[in-house]
């Protein structure tokens, strides 16, 4: 009788460390967001529902600009961060490609930019930006796309709350695509899943 309650005691305590250990999730929304279209240069585009994306050799390049505030907290707990986009259109690709095969890339930077005031002419200097994931498009649209941006957001956090994407369409397919931006209802998102142990906690920059 003992030794099944010790194995019954054992396998609560296995029970509660891993409840512990269970990730949580946290939603962020864009709070700012635009597109910039080499055909239409001197145009401000931050007051659009959407933002449109098309990769171009020429001035029918479109990319879009999003970004994130965090709060100043400490994120070493983080063990994923996802990205997600809300395709609210995409153009008919002709064969042998399809839209499910056309992707979005998402490109981390520094630079500073103001949504109100970014047109083509003045857009933020790209230079250094990272790569921090790609997704498949959905195969319909009005569906989230999701980008797993996990060590780029782990690497920018230790010096930064403010996150800043660059948004570039698909090279191979040259599909435009669009994404609700922030004014939209379904906005951009950014989903942190914290273990409720951090390993290494982290100083916040200063203000």
């Amino acid at each position: 009788m003992k030794q099944k309650w010790s194995k019954i005691v054992a396998l609560c305590l296995v029970f509660t460390l891993l409840a512990g250990q269970l990730a949580e999730a946290v939603t962020y929304s864009a709070d700012r967001s635009t597109f910039f279209d080499g055909k239409r240069p001197n145009q401000f585009q931050n007051t659009s529902n959407e933002i449109t994306i098309k990769y171009a050799d020429n001035d029918f390049l479109r990319a879009g600009l999003i970004g994130f505030s965090l709060p100043q907290e400490d994120y070493s707990a983080v063990t994923k961060a996802t990205l997600r986009l809300f395709l609210t259109a995409a153009s008919q690709v002709k064969p042998p490609h399809t839209v499910t095969q056309a992707a979005i890339q998402v490109f981390g930077f520094d630079s500073a930019w103001d949504a109100a005031t970014v047109n083509w002419d003045n857009k933020p200097d790209f230079t250094g930006e990272v790569k921090a994931g790609e997704a498949s498009l959905p195969e319909q649209v009005n569906e989230w796309m999701e980008v797993d941006i996990t060590d780029y957001f782990k690497a920018k956090v230790a010096n930064s709350r403010e996150l800043s994407f660059h948004l570039v369409g698909d090279a191979v397919t040259k599909a435009y695509m669009k994404v609700a931006s922030a004014n939209h209802a379904n906005c951009p998102q950014l989903v942190l899943e914290k273990s409720s142990t951090p390993q290494n906690p982290q100083t916040p920059p200063a203000s």
